[in-house]
């Protein structure tokens, strides 16, 4: 099964994760309802938008205490570069189908995990990742552009679900109902 949108908007207390529920095969057939996003910690989220086994194996390693966790925020890039490293090893993601695309939040930080396991910091507010990512980006581009600051975390939701929405307009299988979940930085 694929799954297919995950979203991230910075707020003024960390970042805004969302994502639909729905996941299909090659077919474009709606298979069943699939969680994608997943907390590790109140500082520290992700979501997936790959194969559905990762989304597994990324909580499954959560659950067993290997996800790294968050010091200071340099060196945690380079903890996370390191476990997705040797999370790629596994034979398992040698196979085509099985391509790593996960969005991670990190207290306010946005990370970007590409297919090769590489582990990109977001300069701006926003992230998107899945079959229909630009739709996503093209709405939350436009709606960052209209505000001065950041949002509060019921102003981020409205913003990520008019972006889903958009994405919903031209991906046949990304339709409501949404799932949303939120990091927050130590104060």
């Amino acid at each position: 099964s694929r799954m297919t949108i995950i979203c991230a908007q910075k707020t003024k207390t960390g970042v805004l994760l969302g994502a639909d529920l729905h996941s299909s095969d090659s077919s474009r057939l709606l298979k069943r309802k699939t969680p994608k996003l997943h907390a590790v910690s109140p500082r520290v989220a992700f979501g997936c938008s790959g194969h559905t086994r990762i989304f597994d194996r990324l909580r499954d390693h959560e659950e067993r205490g290997e996800f790294p966790n968050p010091k200071h925020i340099a060196v945690y890039e380079l903890e996370l570069a390191r476990f997705f490293r040797r999370l790629l090893k596994d034979e398992y993601f040698a196979s085509k189908e099985s391509k790593l695309w996960t969005i991670l939040a990190v207290d306010d930080h946005i990370f970007d995990i590409g297919p090769d396991g590489s582990v990109v910091r977001i300069d701006g507010n926003y992230m998107a990742s899945g079959s229909v990512e630009q739709f996503a980006l093209g709405a939350l581009y436009v709606i960052n552009r209209a505000c001065d600051e950041l949002p509060s975390d019921d102003k981020a939701k409205e913003w990520i679900q008019t972006a889903m929405e958009a994405c919903a307009e031209f991906g046949e299988t990304i339709r409501p109902p949404w799932s949303f979940l939120a990091t927050v930085k130590p104060m």
